[in-house]
């Protein structure tokens, strides 16, 4: 265990729970910067908002697909 850091060497596992909670959490971060980042260069918040709609669907399957990918694959574990 290493306590300054809050985590040990041992390799566990993420749930497919867990992996779905990161990515809704990481995919709200993104899209918000998507639709802020939009909004200032078009300066029109409804095509900002209906781009983010797209973004963070499309992004969240991927994302999760690729971190469940991830899990499954042995290199680099312990």
């Amino acid at each position: 265990m290493l306590p300054m850091f809050g985590f040990s060497l041992n390799h566990h596992q993420s749930t497919p729970a867990r992996t779905l909670v990161k990515t809704l959490s990481w995919r709200t971060i993104a899209t918000i910067m998507t639709i802020g980042l939009i909004w200032i260069f078009t300066g029109s918040f409804t095509l900002s908002v209906g781009i983010g709609a797209i973004d963070i669907i499309t992004k969240f399957a991927l994302f999760y697909a690729h971190e469940r990918a991830w899990v499954r694959i042995r290199w680099g574990k312990r």
